[in-house]
This record gives C-alpha cells, structure tokens and sequence, in this order.
C-alpha cells in the first residue's frame, strides 16, 4: 500500500527504519495509529483484521481514505459515517484529539485488549528537534505528559517513537526499547521506540524479518528454498514433517 504523500515531515520512510519498526510488532487483530500523518509503518505492513486511524488534520485522512479506496481488491460497503469496511479489513476514520479519545476509549468504542496495538509517532517534543514548529497541530510538554500518562495504563500493547528525552526516559523507564538511527533533512539522528511489551519471539508480519537487506534477503532465499524442498515431497511426507513441527515448536 502507498502512503498518501512523497515526503512528510517527521515520517518514518527512511531506508530501514518502518521494517525495523514492523519487526517489533507482535501478532495483533487491531491496530490503532494515533498521530496519523503519512505512516509508513500502516503503508508496509500486513494489514490486521480492524484499523483505527486518527489524526487531527482532515486533510491527511481524507487522503488516507483515498489510499485505501483505490486498492482493487477493497471495498468501500460505508461510507457514510467514521466506520468504512475494506472486504474484511474494517477501517475507522477519526478526526479527533487522540488524547482524549484515548482516556475516553470506553466510550469511544476502541475496545482495547492485549490483541490491539496503538503505535504511535506523535510530533516530538520540540526540546529535542533542530528545527522549531513543523506541524499544523504540535504538543506540548504537557500534552506530551498527557499521552505518557495514559498509554502507561490502558489494557493494550504499545509502542511510540520518539527523540530520547528526559520526561519519556523517566515515564517509560520500566518499557522496552530499541534505538535505530534515522536519515532526517538535517542528517542522520539517533531515534528510540519504546514498548510496553517483551521483545515479540513471532511477528505479526514476516516480510522484513532480518536486521538489514542482506540479512532478509537470506532468510527470504532460505524460506524459498525450503519451501521448494517441501513441495517436492510426497504429500503424506510433508505432511509428517509439518506435524511433527506443530507438535515439537509451540507458537
């Protein structure tokens, strides 16, 4: 799937960084991206059962919902309403602060469980850019604070971008995190995601499994290679192997 702009500010398109992000996604039925923009983390990854997409800019999601009504095979059966259904992905649309959706999110219907997602790639704080006010809607530390407090307690899995700072060390101390260096408009800058979850042992989505390109292009020619092997098989045998790894390697 393309993602609605070329170029965003702030976007997560540079070379590794949504496959490394995508690599540290468990297996979900729900994603929720706050923070819309132009998310290539949603843009490359298998998409989950329902999707939940929220921004505060209208234009962004109406250029969204663009995107995803010109894939041949999605079907627009609502679009009437926030709630629109892609064939059996079901795709909710919200222009709203997701701040508040979120400490709302009971009434809001997100219905947040351990198999929903939220990843979310808010604007920085600007303490910790090179540039100063990039976006139409930025927040503030105490927004920022806000955010911190609230994903710390929902019943969901979490992960969120940003620069290392103070406040989201202190906050987040006891989350996860992996540090990846992106290429910005002004170089290269270390950036952290933290998440609220152990390091996930099976993914949601396999295509970028390997730490760079060589190292996915290896695992991808072996996956092929012993798929091959296995298709060459009698149908009984491979069918012995494939139990006898059901049973010896629990998912």
């Amino acid at each position: 799937m393309v993602k609605p702009y070329p170029s965003y500010f702030g976007g997560k398109s540079a070379a590794g960084v949504p496959q490394t992000l995508i690599n540290l996604i468990p297996p979900i039925k729900k994603l929720i991206v706050g923070f819309a923009g132009n998310c290539s983390v949603l843009a490359n990854m298998k998409l989950p059962e329902s999707i939940i997409i929220c921004d505060l800019d209208k234009k962004v999601l109406k250029d969204w919902e663009k995107i995803f009504s010109r894939d041949p095979n999605i079907i627009v059966d609502d679009t009437s309403g926030n709630l629109s259904l892609f064939n059996e992905v079901h795709v909710r649309i919200i222009n709203e602060n997701f701040i508040t959706l979120l400490q709302h999110h009971q009434k809001n219907r997100l219905d947040l469980n351990q198999d929903t997602l939220l990843y979310l790639d808010p604007p920085y704080p600007l303490s910790t850019r090179t540039s100063g006010h990039r976006y139409k809607y930025e927040l503030t530390d105490q927004q920022h604070g806000d955010l911190l407090s609230t994903i710390k307690v929902i019943p969901a899995k979490v992960m969120i971008c940003s620069y290392e700072n103070e406040m989201y060390n202190t906050m987040l101390a006891d989350w996860n995190r992996l540090y990846y260096i992106s290429q910005t408009r002004r170089g290269k800058r270390k950036e952290v995601v933290f998440f609220n979850y152990p390091i996930p042992e099976r993914l949601h989505d396999y295509s970028y499994i390997g730490s760079n390109f060589r190292e996915r292009e290896r695992i991808k020619k072996k996956v092929s290679r012993e798929i091959a092997r296995m298709n060459r098989m009698k149908t009984i045998e491979r069918n012995a192997i494939i139990d006898a790894i059901e049973r010896n390697f629990k998912r």
